[in-house]
């Protein structure tokens, strides 16, 4: 089993929700206690020696980002592609899964913050359940209505999604990241019409789905008051790690 990967960061949107924070700043490039949230991804990802390379979609302020990377200390290992009308998370995966050669990609939307074991996640993918084409990331959410709830089995397979419910649901919650084999594409290139990778693709793969859970730590930092208590938490995160007050 090949045991390298690519890796795609979804970081074309506008983060209208986060304004008056990404009026002048990509969201993903939104200080997380003075660290731009794209450098924690890519970070995370050079960590694992699986990792080839970093595909980062862009968008608006789509100079920024790219100025950004030009100055990286891994820009070897990243490209990044301009969108001048955007595709939609599932547009976008569709488009970039043909400029790798990689069996397994990891996607991620990087305007969340996020800190996880990628070693321990991408070893759980290569040893998941042969029917499983998608290794899915999970969380213990807050509010489950804000959040796409997964419904698993007692091997963790996926057997039920609800994005957004009305009501309030017990269960993990999707945290927009992900492992897919390239084999996915065979059936999401003959989709017509997909916008959403939440919405428009995941619902195909019910049962082919299975789940890692994340315990470590998630956040949607989407509005002005997720961002601020994200940085307060990733801040006494990072402290309790390297065991400082």
């Amino acid at each position: 089993m090949q045991k390298s990967f690519s890796a795609i960061l979804l970081a074309a949107g506008q983060g209208t929700r986060l304004r008056p924070y990404t009026l002048s700043t990509p969201k993903c490039l939104v200080p997380i206690n003075g660290v731009p949230l794209l450098d924690i991804w890519i970070d995370q990802l050079i960590s694992c020696h699986g990792l080839t390379e970093i595909l980062i979609n862009t968008s608006f302020l789509a100079d920024t980002v790219q100025n950004h990377i030009a100055q990286h200390r891994n820009k070897d290992k990243i490209k990044i592609f301009y969108e001048p009308k955007l595709l939609g998370t599932a547009g976008t995966i569709k488009l970039l899964s043909n400029y790798t050669k990689e069996q397994n990609i990891f996607i991620a939307h990087a305007d969340n913050l996020t800190k996880f074991n990628i070693n321990d996640f991408f070893s759980f993918h290569l040893n998941r359940p042969n029917q499983c084409q998608i290794t899915m990331m999970t969380f213990d959410p807050e509010d489950s209505k804000s959040c796409g709830i997964v419904g698993l089995n007692q091997e963790r397979i996926v057997t039920s999604y609800d994005e957004k419910p009305l009501v309030d649901m017990k269960g993990e919650a999707n945290a927009a990241v992900y492992f897919f084999d390239k084999s996915c594409f065979n059936e999401i290139n003959k989709m017509d019409s997909v916008f959403d990778l939440s919405r428009d693709v995941l619902p195909f793969f019910i049962g082919k789905i299975v789940a890692w859970k994340n315990s470590i730590y998630h956040r949607d930092i989407g509005t002005p008051d997720s961002y601020q208590k994200g940085q307060r938490e990733f801040s006494n995160l990072m402290n309790k790690n390297f065991g400082t007050k």
